[in-house]
């Protein structure tokens, strides 16, 4: 479990910015609601950053996790009720849930076994909303982060294996979802030389080498801040395009 100990759900809550309520709005705009959703799941929810967003749309959040780590960093709210448990085994009862949301944690999960849980979790023609985030490593100011970012970083970090297969309707369907809508979204992101350092420590390339032991995290910070800082000159902050994308599923008629 790339994001289970302390240390790592302290940097997270850090440095993580919150595109969250971002893609909340962009949701809301889509479903149209004229009143708040009662109930809505959020799976993943992390450090919290994705179910407090989510209160913008619902009367009621549950947010579950699997690491304790990361609900322990999570704000407290009279509207959340936080639950550490895994997506693929959700201690609820069927049907409760209008909306279920998972943002930027799909690829860890077993998705058959947690597309069972969901149909199961939610009301008759209820929505199912997925959507993830990417640094792009576009530096709106320097042309040369990107290819640092992708030619140094990427090769000295790489990504660890994920589940980054896509959401086709064919296979959704075989789960009881349908895709009813895609949207793509945008946003920069500011960052000042300490935020951006670390950040990219929150990133599971470099959680994964630290989890793995290959190297301790006073070494990357020492070598990322060396490596970052000349895109710094002249310049206190700078701007990191981050993209993503949101899919709207509804749960099919039986």
């Amino acid at each position: 479990m790339y994001f289970n100990g302390k240390d790592s759900a302290k940097r997270y809550a850090l440095y993580r910015p919150n595109i969250h309520p971002k893609v909340i709005q962009i949701i809301k705009s889509n479903i149209k609601s004229e009143k708040p959703i009662r109930y809505a799941l959020d799976v993943g929810c992390g450090t919290g950053q994705s179910a407090i967003a989510l209160k913008a749309l619902a009367e009621k959040v549950i947010a579950i996790d699997i690491s304790p780590d990361m609900i322990s960093q999570a704000p407290r709210s009279e509207q959340v009720e936080y639950i550490c448990a895994a997506a693929e085994a959700i201690p609820l009862r069927n049907a409760i849930f209008h909306l279920i949301s998972v943002g930027l944690s799909l690829h860890w999960f077993e998705r058959g076994k947690f597309m069972t849980e969901a149909v199961r979790l939610i009301k008759p023609r209820g929505l199912l909303v997925i959507y993830d985030n990417f640094f792009s490593g576009v530096m709106r100011e320097n042309d040369e982060f990107q290819k640092w970012f992708r030619g140094t970083f990427m090769r000295k970090f790489p990504t660890p294996p994920r589940d980054c297969r896509p959401l086709e309707d064919k296979k959704l369907r075989r789960y009881g979802f349908g895709l009813e809508k895609e949207v793509d979204y945008e946003e920069n992101i500011t960052y000042n030389l300490d935020q951006l350092v670390g950040y990219v420590t929150t990133m599971t390339n470099t959680v994964a080498a630290l989890k793995k032991g290959i190297v301790e995290l006073d070494v990357v910070l020492d070598w990322l801040e060396s490596s970052i800082r000349p895109f710094f000159i002249g310049q206190d902050k700078c701007t990191i395009l981050h993209r993503g994308w949101i899919k709207f599923l509804k749960k099919l008629d039986n």
